[in-house]
């Protein structure tokens, strides 16, 4: 079989085809519009019969454009939060623009290198940089991509400028407004993932605290009493700690709970069970989520993040920055979806005494 090559010319396609050189080229660069449709197949049919192949380092030479976008991550555990739906989306993004994209993980020792991150746009061929790094991040390397104006948008990150991500603090408030619309007055919220001090903002992640905040400034404004359900005060036995359940058997239980993510969800739903409480009829349960959830075959009411608007600002922003490095943009925080499933319900009445 022939192999395909990138020494075939555009001359000799418009020969095979019987087509001039310049039908060649607008075809097969975007401008097969201007044409009818057979000379269009009639350029493609040649180039299948030839074996072409496009020369995309001299293409882009010529343009002045690799085409192709960096994806940065830490290989550092928790740092790079990644899940399959952005990617996803990010992929649909780029498509949707003929952009490639190119993904490396990288540890901190050479991300603080001031000469690496020119390195890998050179090697790479990368026109900019979407940096994965959520929190924690090494300044240096903050600094030398601003310093260097390389084109760069931060995932999440937290950052007033030049950075795109949810917003954790608006979904929380929409959350626990939502339960209050319902007419629960006893609402809790459980963050059975994080220490404390995380929850109150000292370190880690920052929509660890926005989420927690949204829903304490909703109950404040409302008049009503925060509680916090927490799975562990510090991380010194974070695996061994047993999910708490008691608050089930409390005589002010919550009628519902807003939680900071799902895991944790399925020991609040097979513990109300055992109690002899059903969700949504007695127990409301509600969260945040990557997609819409299925917790041990209940589907559950949950602010979902809108990646493929992310992925989409992500890039529109970052074209902006390639097209004018200079450039320093304002942060965007994305809204979230809500997805209806069905795991909240109108507050029970209370029990007579």
């Amino acid at each position: 079989m022939r192999q395909a090559s990138s020494n075939v010319t555009l001359k000799d396609i418009a020969r095979h085809a019987g087509v001039s050189h310049q039908t060649v080229s607008f075809v097969l660069n975007g401008k097969a519009h201007l044409f009818r449709e057979e000379m269009r197949a009639k350029v493609l049919k040649a180039c299948e019969e030839l074996r072409y192949r496009p020369n995309a380092a001299a293409r882009a030479m010529r343009a002045g454009r690799c085409r192709t976008i960096g994806l940065l991550a830490s290989t550092r555990r928790g740092k790079s939060y990644l899940p399959d739906p952005f990617v996803s989306a990010l992929h649909d993004a780029l498509h949707t623009r003929d952009l490639a994209l190119m993904y490396t993980r990288v540890d901190d020792e050479r991300l603080v290198d001031p000469a690496f991150i020119p390195w890998i746009m050179r090697e790479q061929t990368t026109d900019g940089l979407l940096i994965s790094y959520s929190d924690d991040f090494p300044e240096q390397l903050h600094d030398t991509v601003e310093a260097m104006q390389i084109p760069a948008i931060w995932l999440n990150a937290g950052l007033a400028h030049n950075c795109v991500g949810p917003d954790d603090l608006a979904a929380s408030r929409l959350l626990a407004e939502r339960l209050l619309a319902f007419g629960h007055r006893r609402i809790a919220y459980a963050d059975w993932m994080h220490a404390t001090t995380q929850i109150a903002g000292e370190w880690g992640h920052f929509s660890i605290a926005r989420r927690y905040q949204g829903y304490a400034e909703t109950m404040q404004r409302a008049g009503l009493a925060t509680r916090l359900l927490v799975h562990v005060p510090d991380l010194a036995d974070y695996e061994q700690r047993p999910i708490p359940v008691d608050w089930l058997e409390a005589p002010e239980r919550p009628t519902a709970v807003l939680f900071y993510a799902w895991p944790g969800m399925a020991a609040a739903l097979f513990s109300a069970r055992a109690r002899g409480l059903t969700v949504p009829a007695d127990l409301s349960l509600t969260t945040f989520a990557d997609e819409p959830l299925l917790v041990e075959g209940y589907g559950m009411d949950a602010m979902v993040i809108d990646y493929a608007s992310i992925a989409e600002r992500a890039v529109d922003m970052l074209a902006r920055r390639i097209a004018e490095p200079g450039l320093s943009l304002p942060a965007e925080l994305v809204p979230f979806k809500l997805d209806v499933r069905g795991s909240v319900a109108t507050c029970p009445p209370a029990p007579p005494h």
